[in-house]
């Protein structure tokens, strides 16, 4: 699961990357954002949040609430 993870990391950030560009060229026109929330959404739906890496979850992570798994600046959060 943590290679899954990471490639889901890993593709993500190209996306973000690619976001911006495309807000600045074609503004009107750039779905990516709308495509993220989406693939977010969806895996939401199956129990995994996307959370800033640096993001406040050590205490629920200590309490046994939720598994993190962190990958390239971005951590999962999965309910266990």
């Amino acid at each position: 699961m943590k290679n899954d993870l990471s490639d889901i990391a890993f593709q993500l950030s190209k996306l973000r990357k690619v976001e911006e560009e495309c807000l600045k060229r074609l503004p009107d026109k750039c779905y990516l954002p709308e495509a993220i929330n989406i693939i977010e959404e969806v895996l939401k739906e199956h129990g995994v949040t996307i959370v800033d890496s640096m993001s406040l979850i050590k205490g629920l992570e200590t309490r046994g609430k939720v598994r993190v798994e962190r990958s390239r600046g971005l951590a999962f959060v999965i309910k266990t």
